[in-house]
C-alpha cells in the first residue's frame, strides 16, 4: 500500500544545460478529496504558477493516467472533478506552446521523492 495515497506533486528545478525549468509542487489531500481530484488540483496550481513565472514551453508531467486522460479529451467532464479539468483547460488555452504526457511513477523516481520529502517537512509549508 501506497504510504502517501492522498498526495500529488509537480516539481520545480531549473535545468542549467537546457535552461528549462521542471517544477513542484506537493500537496496533503484534505480527507474529503479525491486523489485524482488532488491531482488535478496541483496540476491547476502548477500550470498556473508556471504561466504567471513564464516557464515556457510548459512540458507537464503526470503519474496520473486518469488526470492527463481527462485533460487531454475534448470532451465536457461532468463529474465533480471537471472544475478542475475546465480550469486546466482554460490555463492550457493561454499558452502557444505545451503539452501533456503521462509519465509511470516508477519512472520518476526523483518527484515522487521530492513529494515525499516537502511532505514531510513542516517548516517548508505554506
Amino acid at each position: 500500500m501506497d504510504p502517501w495515497p492522498t498526495t500529488s506533486n509537480i516539481d520545480i528545478v531549473p535545468n542549467l544545460t537546457t535552461c528549462i525549468f521542471d517544477s513542484a509542487v506537493a500537496l496533503r489531500s484534505p480527507s474529503l478529496l479525491s486523489v485524482l481530484a488532488t491531482e488535478l488540483y496541483a496540476l491547476k496550481f502548477g500550470i498556473s504558477f508556471a504561466i504567471d513565472a513564464f516557464f515556457f514551453p510548459l512540458m507537464i508531467e503526470t503519474n496520473s493516467l486518469s488526470a492527463t486522460q481527462l485533460i487531454l479529451k475534448d470532451e465536457v467532464c461532468y463529474a465533480a472533478k471537471g472544475v478542475f479539468v475546465e480550469d486546466i483547460g482554460c490555463l492550457l488555452a493561454l499558452v502557444s506552446s505545451c503539452s501533456v504526457r503521462y509519465v509511470p511513477r516508477t519512472a520518476n523516481g526523483v518527484d515522487d521523492g521530492t513529494a515525499r520529502f516537502s511532505l514531510s517537512q513542516e517548516d517548508l509549508s505554506f
